[in-house]
């Protein structure tokens, strides 16, 4: 079978040969992702607010509290489309206390026979707000699991460097134009 969904635990799980993605029992985020092919790595953070690998988007305006759409619970809509060839789940609404400034939305497409995982997030603005912080599109790693930053050189080359090597916040690790057509972190170690 090139693609089930179950329970693990209390999380609802999507696996294909791939991978294994554990979805977070209450917003229904990407909780974990536990790699296959030979790799048995597993991505995960369960460090900060609910722990969720997958955050946003997300919203801050003070003085109240930044709020992610991994806070969820549960999503205020929420749809899910299990099918042979993919799993779609789409979750959508606002964050409390921001019902009124902000609408958001989360799409995740899990296809059966591709090793990777379609993501899409929209964050609407409904209304002025003075905000510091609108996040759309963040995964948050245990710093553990990776050591090294790659990107794709404007000349088709490969760029890296180890994440110790940037300047520590508030500065910028490492700038890229927009046209940058991939980034992506890694541990050579495994």
């Amino acid at each position: 079978e090139a693609l089930r969904v179950s329970r693990h635990g209390p999380r609802p799980t999507i696996e294909n040969p791939h991978y294994q993605a554990l979805l977070h029992p209450k917003s229904g985020s990407i909780d974990e992702i536990h790699m296959k092919m030979g790799v048995g790595a597993k991505f995960y953070h369960h460090l900060e607010t609910n722990g969720a690998l997958h955050w946003n988007p997300c919203f801050y305006a003070p003085p109240k509290p930044w709020l992610h759409a991994s806070d969820w619970d549960p999503p205020p809509e929420q749809t899910v489309l299990v099918g042979p060839v993919f799993v779609s789940t789409q979750r959508s609404g606002h964050v409390e206390p921001y019902k009124d400034e902000s609408h958001m939305a989360v799409t995740y497409r899990f296809y059966a026979r591709t090793p990777w995982i379609f993501l899409s997030t929209t964050l609407e603005v409904r209304k002025d707000v003075a905000a510091k912080a609108l996040r759309n599109g963040e995964f948050v790693l245990d710093r553990k699991l990776v050591d090294e930053f790659a990107w794709r050189e404007p000349d088709g080359g490969v760029g890296t460097m180890l994440i110790t090597d940037g300047p520590k916040h508030p500065r910028h690790a490492k700038v890229l134009p927009a046209e940058t057509p991939w980034t992506c972190f890694f541990n050579r170690k495994g």
